[in-house]
Parts: structure tokens; sequence; C-alpha cells
């Protein structure tokens, strides 16, 4: 059986944590001796199933299934622009010089400038997008 790629990443925050996990089938077990009683190992278990339940695997082309989480999982998340915006005291042009933490796709991020001019802080709310498509040859 092809595990997929989030129930895989599942699979290894488990045995990071020195846990085990038994796939039979549509059968998931998942061992954690020293997280019993606390609610992980049951979390872990349904994620597994539910990555495993959204994965849909064919031969001749691809497909792409939403994820239940759009989190990026990247710590500093560079954006491929250069932002800017106008100061709202003094109106004083600002570049935006930074990284976004852990940000989700689809939802709204919050990126503060200053302005070394009037020294005032603000800010500005973007989405960050995401398109995923196969190119034919």
């Amino acid at each position: 059986m092809q595990i997929p790629p989030q129930a895989q990443r599942e699979i290894d925050r488990v045995e990071t944590l020195k846990g085990t996990v038994e796939i039979n089938g549509s059968e998931v077990v998942v061992n954690m001796p020293f997280q019993e009683g606390t609610g992980i190992p049951e979390t872990f278990k349904r994620r597994i199933e539910e990555a495993l339940s959204r994965a849909e695997i064919k031969s001749e082309s691809i497909t792409f299934e939403p994820k239940s989480s759009t989190d990026t999982d990247i710590k500093k998340f560079y954006l491929p622009y250069d932002l800017y915006a106008n100061c709202p005291t003094c109106g004083d042009r600002i570049k935006w010089n930074n990284y976004l933490c852990y940000p989700t796709y689809g939802e709204p991020e919050n990126i503060h400038f200053y302005c070394d001019e009037c020294e005032d802080d603000f800010t500005k709310t973007i989405v960050i997008g995401l398109k995923v498509e196969e190119v034919t040859a």
C-alpha cells in the first residue's frame, strides 16, 4: 500500500514521539506508551485515517485532493514579491522586509509595517494562494 504524503507526515510525527503506527487495510493502530490517556494517540489516529481516506490514486493521471489543513509547515516563509504600503500617517512608501511564520494558504495573514519617517506602525492583511496544475507535454 502506498502511503499518501500527509499520512506519512503524521506517521513520522508519531515515530518522533517514540510511538508506532500499524496499518492493516483500513484499520489504523497508533501505539504511544508515553502519551496514553492524553488523547494524543487518538488525534494522530484520526489524522492518519483522514489522510488515507482522502488518498485517491490513479494510474494515468494526477489527482489533486485537498488537505484538511492548509498550513504550510514552513517556519520562515519568504514571499517571492516585494510588498509596499503607504504609511497612513505621513504617506511615505514603505517596503516590507520580513517573512511569515507558518502561514496558511487561503487564510488572512497580517503583515506589520514600520515607518522610520514618522515612527508609526500599522498592519495590512494579505491572503496567500497556491496554484497547482498538471503540465502536459
